[in-house]
């Protein structure tokens, strides 16, 4: 599964993450440079949880987590500062936020 979203005000940072449940490896670049790289050997974790700070002027502080389930998809969470930006999932055609995301941001 891929995704990338756009985050900041002032500075403009574009979050690339690519995973592959059945190699159980997950990347995650910012503008092209690659601050995640996991690979495990065999079934990853359930719930896995990658941060990392980006900018320079604007200081985000940006959690990716990767949540699988047995049997089911994968669904993605991107925080930005502590507050849930951002909802993927395998299982639906589109991206989604969580019910009152939408109020919050």
């Amino acid at each position: 599964m891929k995704f990338s979203l756009e985050i900041g005000d002032v500075e403009k940072h574009r979050v690339d993450c690519e995973t592959n449940p059945f190699w159980a490896m997950c990347i995650i670049k910012v503008d092209d440079v690659e601050k995640a790289k996991v690979r495990h050997v065999f079934f990853g974790p359930r719930c896995e949880s990658h941060s990392f700070e980006v900018g320079k002027a604007e200081r985000l502080h940006v959690t990716v987590e990767n949540i699988r389930r047995l049997f089911a998809r994968e669904t993605h969470r991107v925080f930005v500062n502590g507050r849930l930006i951002k909802c993927f999932s395998e299982k639906e055609a589109t991206d989604s936020m969580p019910k009152g995301a939408e109020l919050a941001a």
